[in-house]
């Protein structure tokens, strides 16, 4: 059995392995992930909410009230009410998006837990309608963000008189059918790829050169009889001119002077990111995000710089952090391709995954 997840995931699209005849395609929007339970949970403590991630919850000042709207990692978004009243009483599947190259606007948006009018800018997409079935689905998740037994979930929205007209049987064009007739506002474009396969590979790479050219992220493609199922599914994939994988910061590098001069001496040279590959450093980032500090500063007589410029290249030391970038959390980066050993190839820095999902206030 796949590996299960909150919300069905997808696959890389690679022309060697997949036949994409008369699939659909869409645009992959560089937004945040976001399920919309149809509202049968909004009111009520995240914690009464089968599905919520809580494992962190004790933590806040005050516990999280549930929307509605949840992340991928089954944590509450914050929405506003009048913004939560426009979305229709049948489950979605979607993401939040505030335009093209605006990502790191909408995640200042949404982290914010006083729905803030800016939330006017912010647009709710659809792109599938889950069946109930599917999408409360009894199951196990056990990823490193979210760890959670889904038990009796349908039975629990069902008693609270959430229904959709979809089946767990019917495939993606049949539902993409049924969101555009229950919330075309909602749903997102999606085209028919030609049935021929080199028809199909040529219209796939013309629309791929015009989303890219006009700012876009890449391409979504969806076989027209796949199932929802919250597992990474090959009859969904992404197609972009780089991949992007997710790593977890388990220390840095100090930077040292090079051909180039001596600008990142006593700064962060690397992150060193772990993967289910193996561990490699990582770099592509600005001066401002390459900052070292103390993590405990009472009694030092030099700074974390002025240590960084006497261990040039060297390993930092557990004493010393990047706030940014703390040890533990998650990073996305973009790469061409992997090694035969599967690490990354001409892996830059993209951004920081933490903020995909919504800062919290703790105590």
């Amino acid at each position: 059995m796949a590996k299960q997840e909150f919300l069905k995931l997808a696959h890389s699209y690679d022309s060697k392995k997949h036949s994409i005849s008369g699939w659909l395609v869409s645009e992959k929007l560089d937004g945040m992930r976001a399920f919309w339970d149809g509202g049968i949970s909004r009111g009520l403590p995240a914690k009464e909410v089968l599905w919520a991630n809580t494992t962190k919850d004790s933590r806040l000042k005050v516990p999280p009230i549930a929307t509605g709207l949840w992340s991928r990692y089954g944590h509450v978004i914050y929405a506003p009410t009048d913004w939560l009243n426009q979305l229709p009483s049948i489950p979605l599947d979607g993401e939040l998006f505030a335009g093209r190259g605006q990502f790191q606007k909408l995640v200042s948006i949404t982290k914010r837990m006083d729905q803030s009018g800016d939330w006017s800018k912010v647009s709710y997409i659809a792109f599938d309608a889950p069946s109930i079935d599917s999408a409360f689905a009894d199951r196990e998740i056990n990823n490193t963000n979210f760890k959670k037994k889904m038990v009796g979930c349908v039975n629990w929205v069902q008693e609270r008189g959430l229904a959709s007209p979809v089946r767990s049987e019917d495939g993606f064009y049949t539902r993409y059918k049924q969101l555009r007739a229950l919330a075309p506002q909602f749903a997102h474009l999606q085209e028919q790829l030609p049935f021929k396969t080199a028809d199909a590979e040529a219209k796939l790479n013309e629309k791929l050169s015009a989303i890219c050219d006009a700012g876009g992220e890449g391409l979504i493609l969806t076989s027209p009889s796949s199932l929802w199922l919250p597992e990474r599914l090959h009859t969904m994939l992404k197609f972009k001119p780089f991949e992007d994988a997710e790593g977890t910061v388990v220390g840095y590098n100090f930077g040292r002077e090079t051909d180039k001069g001596s600008k990142l001496l006593g700064l962060m040279g690397s992150l060193v990111l772990r993967t289910r590959a193996g561990t490699f450093e990582l770099s592509g980032f600005t001066d401002a995000e390459r900052q070292m500090n103390w993590l405990h500063s009472a009694g030092r007589t030099e700074t974390a710089y002025e240590y960084g410029c006497r261990a040039p290249g060297g390993k930092v030391p557990d004493t010393i952090h990047n706030p940014k970038f703390p040890r533990g959390s998650t990073v996305t980066f973009k790469y061409r391709e992997l090694t035969d050993a599967g690490l990354p190839k001409e892996a830059r820095y993209w951004r920081n995954r933490n903020d995909d999902d919504y800062t919290r206030r703790i105590v």
